[in-house]
């Protein structure tokens, strides 16, 4: 079933903002609406397939049906409804067809996640992790050979918290190497770090005071 029509003023044919086809059921009330769209003529048109809106729209309800069309506009001062016709629906019935599908056993969902990378053996790993920490050793070895001179250590604030803060952020990269997550190293160096620099620059002013001093 198609419909065609178009909308006139004084002036000719018009485009409004909202027109609607309603369909009412004389003995149920019921009422269906269908949307009219307007083509570049100005002519407003709709398309009914009652077999495909059966289900939805109608729900397989025949028998007599009052056809308006309701008009909406910001130019109306109200919306205008329109008697159109009457009309009596021999809708196809799809109750039985629709039961029967919602009866049946869905398709079960199987989420397929993604398989983890394949990781290198683990000897492979314990030397690299030797070939990371070999120049820490390797320093650490030749301080001992050419005898660090570890004299002008000051025992301050400054210094021990500068050292301090260095050891700890080393501890905090370990630890997230060997397995803590990244928010929770970002959590704990943004407090060592801002400890660290604030100490560092008191050694260092403390360091360029007693170079003057001599």
């Amino acid at each position: 079933m198609i419909f065609d029509f178009t909308l006139a003023d004084a002036d000719g044919d018009v485009t409004l903002h909202q027109v609607f086809v309603r369909f009412t059921n004389v003995k149920t009330k019921q009422n269906v609406y269908f949307i009219a769209q307007a083509d570049l003529k100005k002519k407003y048109t709709v398309d009914l397939n009652f077999r495909s809106a059966a289900g939805k729209s109608f729900g397989s309800v025949g028998g007599e049906y009052k056809v308006d069309l309701i008009v909406g506009d910001a130019t109306l001062p109200q919306a205008m409804i329109i008697d159109v016709a009457s009309l009596v629906l021999d809708v196809p019935d799809s109750k039985e067809g629709a039961t029967a599908v919602s009866k049946q056993a869905k398709p079960e969902i199987t989420h397929m996640f993604r398989q983890p990378e394949k990781r290198p053996p683990q000897i492979i790993s314990m030397v690299f992790t030797g070939l990371v920490i070999l120049p820490a050793v390797v320093l650490l070895g030749v301080w001992v050979k050419l005898g660090a001179n570890v004299s002008n250590f000051q025992f301050s604030l400054g210094a021990v918290g500068f050292h301090g803060g260095l050891l700890a952020i080393i501890a905090i990269y370990i630890n997230f190497f060997l397995g803590v997550n990244m928010f929770t190293t970002v959590k704990c160096l943004s407090g060592v770090v801002v400890i660290t620099f604030l100490c560092g620059q008191r050694l260092l002013s403390s360091v360029a005071a007693a170079k003057k001093a001599k």
